[in-house]
C-alpha cells in the first residue's frame, strides 16, 4: 500500500450514532474510498470479509484474501475509510470477542488508525434492549440487564470501556486511536465532526459536509418497550419465538416497526416515556458494576465522562 493513503477504521461501538455517521457524513467525504456494511455504499466483497473478520473460525478466516483486498483498495484515493460498528465486538453472550476482530483488522491494515465511540451505559443498555425487542425478543428489561434472557442474551461485561480501549490501543498504538463519546455527537456535534475530519486527514475541510446528523434507529420509550415486548410474545413469529403465545399475525415484524417509527415517538413525549428505564432497579444495580471500569477509562482516555453522567465511584 502507498504511504500517501490515510487508512482509518471506525469500529463503533453499536448504538453510538454509527448509521447516521455512515449515511450523513462519511459517505460524503471527498477523495475518500468509503467501505461500510450498509447504507449508500454496500460492497459484496467487503461485506463478506468484514463478516469473516468478526465471526469466522481461525481455520476458515481468509487472511490472504483480506490482505490482498485492502492492498488493492487502499491506494485508490488519499483516504480509505472503513466503518463497521460490529468490529468492536458484539454484546451478546457467546459471541466472538473484540480481540480477534482487532487482531485480524491489524493484520489486514497494519497502518490503520482507529476511531472508537463509547456511550453512557445508563442509556446504552436501554438502547440495546430496544434492539433486542426489534429482533423479536420478549424478555423483561430486568432479565435483559441481568444477562438471563433466554433469547439474544446480553453480556454486561462487554461494556467495560477500559478493557475495550486497552484492547484497541495495544494493537494499533495509543497515539493512533481516537476515542470519542456518543454524548459529544449529541451535545457538541459540529466540534466533534470537525475533530473527526482532522483525525481522518489533517486539513480536510468541513465545507460542503453536513454539520448535523439525522437520527436513526431511535430507542424505544419505556412505554413502547412494554408494548413491543408483549406484542412480540403474543403475536410475532421470529427465530426466537417460533410459536407466539396466541397466534402469529401476518406481517407482525412490520407492524412492530411501524409502531416504533410512528406511535412510539408520541409515547416518548409523555412524562416518563423516554427515561423510565433509568428508574429500573435492575439497571441501577448493573450500572454500579461499571463504576471502577469507567474511572479507569476516564483516566486513560482523557474524556470527562462524568460530565455526561457516566457511572463513576462516589467521591
Amino acid at each position: 500500500m502507498t504511504g500517501e493513503t490515510n487508512v482509518v477504521v471506525h469500529v463503533g461501538l453499536p448504538k453510538t450514532g454509527s448509521t447516521a455517521l455512515q449515511e450523513d457524513f462519511f459517505s460524503r467525504i471527498p477523495d475518500c474510498t468509503f467501505l461500510t456494511h450498509g447504507g449508500l455504499k454496500r460492497g459484496g466483497v467487503f461485506n463478506a470479509l468484514a463478516h469473516d473478520m468478526i465471526v469466522a473460525d481461525d481455520g476458515d478466516y481468509p487472511r490472504a484474501t483480506a490482505r490482498a483486498y485492502f492492498a488493492e483498495v487502499a491506494p485508490r484515493r488519499p483516504l480509505l475509510l472503513v466503518s463497521h460498528e460490529s468490529l468492536s465486538g458484539a454484546y451478546l453472550k457467546g459471541s466472538p470477542g473484540r480481540e480477534r476482530s482487532f487482531d485480524r483488522l491489524q493484520d489486514a491494515l497494519p497502518q490503520a488508525r482507529v476511531l472508537l465511540f463509547v456511550r453512557n451505559q445508563a442509556t446504552m443498555v436501554p438502547s440495546l434492549y430496544s434492539e433486542h425487542l426489534r429482533r423479536g425478543g420478549y424478555s423483561s428489561f430486568a432479565d435483559y440487564c441481568r444477562g438471563t434472557a433466554p433469547e439474544y442474551a446480553f453480556d454486561p461485561d462487554r461494556l467495560h470501556y477500559d478493557e475495550l480501549l486497552d484492547a484497541c490501543r495495544s494493537r494499533f498504538g495509543a497515539d493512533r486511536v481516537l476515542v470519542l463519546a456518543h454524548e459529544q455527537l449529541v451535545h457538541e456535534r459540529e466540534a466533534t465532526l470537525a475533530s473527526i475530519l482532522e483525525f481522518l486527514r489533517p486539513g480536510l475541510s468541513q465545507a460542503g459536509l453536513a454539520s448535523s446528523l439525522g437520527r436513526r434507529n431511535r430507542s424505544l420509550s419505556s412505554r413502547g418497550r412494554t408494548v413491543v415486548r408483549h406484542t412480540n410474545r403474543l403475536f410475532v413469529r421470529s427465530s426466537v419465538n417460533p410459536r407466539p403465545a396466541v397466534a402469529p399475525v401476518p406481517g407482525g415484524r412490520k407492524l412492530v416497526q411501524a409502531f416504533s417509527e410512528v406511535v412510539d415517538p408520541l409515547l416518548a413525549k409523555a412524562p416518563g416515556g423516554v427515561n423510565g428505564a433509568a428508574q429500573e432497579p435492575a439497571l441501577t444495580e448493573l450500572l454500579v458494576r461499571y463504576e471502577a471500569s469507567n474511572a479507569r477509562f476516564e483516566a486513560e482516555s482523557g474524556l470527562p465522562i462524568g460530565t455526561w453522567g457516566y457511572p463513576l465511584p462516589r467521591r
